[in-house]
């Protein structure tokens, strides 16, 4: 089997564990939709430092994949997937 392969998660209700990668299967939907108000750009990574892969447009509805404590999983409408930062306050986003 898998030894040390996991994938960290967070629980909406605010518990924490770890999942193995077989045990998860892809969501056919996305968690939620999110219409951006400025433009952000879809990093490999939820680092700042991470290459640029996209941009998403001001006004542009993207598909909400995943979360990280401070950066969104999206799907543009284009078709890219990447990591979105959210800046302080941004709750939803």
């Amino acid at each position: 089997g898998e030894r040390g392969a996991c994938w960290r998660v967070e629980l909406r209700a605010g518990g924490r564990g770890c999942l193995p990668p077989r045990l998860a299967e892809p969501a056919s939907e996305p968690l939620r939709r999110v219409r951006l108000d400025r433009a952000k750009l879809l990093r490999r990574l939820p680092s700042p430092q991470a290459p640029a892969l996209a941009e998403a447009i001001p006004g542009e509805e993207v598909g909400v994949l995943g979360e990280a404590a401070d950066a969104l999983y999206v799907q543009a409408a284009a078709g890219p997937r990447g990591w979105i930062r959210r800046a302080p306050g941004e709750p939803g986003l």
